[in-house]
């Protein structure tokens, strides 16, 4: 997977700038499973940041605009990893703000 190759790179760069900047990997993938194996090896890598990315999709006939490809998931994959993974840091990718989903960050950081 061209993700895990571009992480795998990435973290042999960083060392360099670790006082400069923390590096945030990006799980990616076509099914929750998907989501959880790159995560999974992403951890293995070292990374501590780890954003859920891949969940939108353009929308047609737009130049820049993009949207949830299904909510359920997005929710699906979310939910997943929190469960897996209870105390890592989770941001979805271009997604809408939490707070005009009706959550809180606190509240999606604890699902």
């Amino acid at each position: 997977m061209a993700t895990l190759e571009s992480a795998c790179q990435a973290m042999v760069a960083y060392p360099p700038y670790r006082e400069r900047f923390s590096l945030v990997g990006v799980a990616q993938g076509e099914t929750v499973e998907d989501y959880l194996g790159c995560y999974q090896a992403l951890k293995a890598m070292g990374f501590r940041f780890i954003a859920i990315g891949g969940l939108l999709r353009k929308v047609q006939g737009t130049a820049r605009y993009t949207r949830v490809s299904r909510e359920s998931s997005l929710w699906e994959v979310i939910g997943a990893l929190r469960v897996t993974y209870p105390e890592d840091w989770l941001f979805a990718l271009g997604t809408t703000p939490a707070h005009m989903m009706g959550y809180s960050c606190l509240q999606l950081s604890l699902r």
